[in-house]
């Protein structure tokens, strides 16, 4: 952010306040927040699961006589 302000001259303590102060709804910020959040669990889930099916596979392979 510090960056930015510096890049476009403006204050960051403003641009902050300006967030904070319902320039951006609160349910429209707790929507985006929790889609994000909702939308990391399953990424999370298909990568947890994706893992362990193939650690399955390899186990039933080397076990195999």
């Amino acid at each position: 952010l510090h960056q930015m302000a510096e890049d476009y001259e403006v204050d960051p303590v403003y641009v902050l306040d300006m967030y904070r102060h319902g320039k951006v709804s609160w349910m429209l910020d707790f929507a985006i927040r929790a889609g994000v959040g909702i939308l990391l669990l399953l990424v999370g889930s298909v990568i947890v699961g994706g893992v362990k099916k193939a650690v399955r596979g390899k186990e039933q392979n080397t076990f195999e006589p």
